[in-house]
Parts: C-alpha cells; structure tokens; sequence
C-alpha cells in the first residue's frame, strides 16, 4: 500500500519571472486541474464540480486536503506590458466593401497594453508542505511545465519539481505554523494565533478558490 501520511516538501524551482497577483499558489488545486487534464474531464461549468482524487491525504472531517499553499517570497520585481493589437491591415485587406469602420476601442477588435507586475523568486523556488504520497505526486507535476499568471505569455516556468520527505514541525503541519494559516482553514482551526479573517480571492477552504458561490469566512495566508 503507498504511504499517503508522509510529510512532504513540494519545490517548484522557477528562475525566471512569475506572476502572482492573485496571491499563493494552491498545490492541491494545482492537481486536481492536472488530473482532470490527463483524465479529460469536462469543464466544472459543463460538467459539474465532483472532487477530484489527488494523492494527499484529507483532514478527517473531509472538508479539505493536507497541503500548504506557496511559501516563498521575492527578491526583485519587474513590470510587463500584455499587449494585443487588431491587426487593421489584414483586415482591410480581406473586408468586404461594407466594411466602413473598425473600431480598436471596444468589442473582438479592441487593443490593449494591460501592466503586469512580476516577481523574481529568492533562490528561484517556491515550498508547500502537504502530507502524501510522493512518488505519485511526483508523476502528476511531471505534467505541470508553468505555475501562477499569464503561464501562456512564458511567465511562472519551472525548471523542476522536487518531492521529499521532510520533518514535520509539530501538530499544525503542514496548515499552520508559528500560528500562521498557510492555507484557508475555518477561523476555529487549531493553533491559529490571531488569523487574518477574509472572504475575498480566496474565501473557499478548499478548490476551486474561485467558486465565489460556495465562499465562506476563512482565516487566510498573510
């Protein structure tokens, strides 16, 4: 039987700039998105949200899985510019003669320079700490190539994955340390210490964080 109790480090080491705006990343909905790719499941809007079996274990009142959020922070930041531009020429060039106006300000058409800012990892990496089976989780990230925002631009890209026991460091790992969320956990969760209180962004204790219909009061990483 595989060891699905084992405390765990998850690394993902990311040298270059990565997007984050949204806050830490989520490793257990990271899988589960994976899984749901490699099993060709239907989007949740088409097919309904069901859990999606992940290797790591669950607290016991099921509600949500044993794993941390990113831990990591930044050493430098840097601002990008997303930029689309209507291609006016070719449009011209293959309209018909009813075409009088294109307009770039709004609808299919519109341009944009939107800003983002990114950031530079200390050591390039970011931690979470879960309880689990490593060698399957291993297999799963082997699938995941970017982390974080605008993964189609080229931001967030990892260079490895790297999934090894670690010293658990008391009754709170891997969801609290020193008093601090490392997750969203109900605001009653043993051994928070003054937590920060949110419904916003990430107001769900378990994925998908963006189903604002199923928010709740949540203490969250600060």
């Amino acid at each position: 039987m595989r060891d699905m109790q084992q405390p765990l480090c998850i690394t993902a080491i990311v040298p270059g700039p990565v997007g984050m705006a949204g806050g830490p990343i989520a490793i257990d909905a990271l899988l589960m998105a994976t899984q749901a790719r490699i099993d060709n499941l239907p989007p949740i809007d088409v097919g309904g949200f069901a859990r999606i079996e992940i290797p790591i274990a669950v607290e016991p009142g099921g509600r949500f899985h044993l794993a941390s959020f990113s831990v990591g922070s930044f050493e430098a930041y840097d601002r990008h510019w997303i930029n689309r531009r209507f291609p006016i020429e070719q449009a011209q060039t293959i309209g018909t003669h009813r075409l009088k106006r294109i307009r770039i300000t709004a609808g299919a058409q519109k341009s944009y320079r939107i800003p983002m800012e990114v950031g530079y990892l200390v050591d390039s990496r970011l931690d979470w700490y879960a309880i689990g089976d490593a060698d399957r989780i291993q297999a799963l990230l082997s699938h995941v190539s970017f982390v974080g925002k605008r993964r189609s631009t080229g931001k967030g890209e990892v260079e490895r994955w790297i999934v090894e026991p670690c010293d658990a460091w008391g009754d709170g790992f891997p969801l609290v340390r020193n008093g601090r969320a490392l997750r969203p956990l109900p605001p009653d969760w043993r051994g928070l210490d003054a937590p920060e209180l949110a419904y916003r962004n990430v107001g769900c204790v378990e994925g998908p964080y963006w189903d604002k219909a199923r928010e709740e009061l949540c203490a969250v990483p600060c």
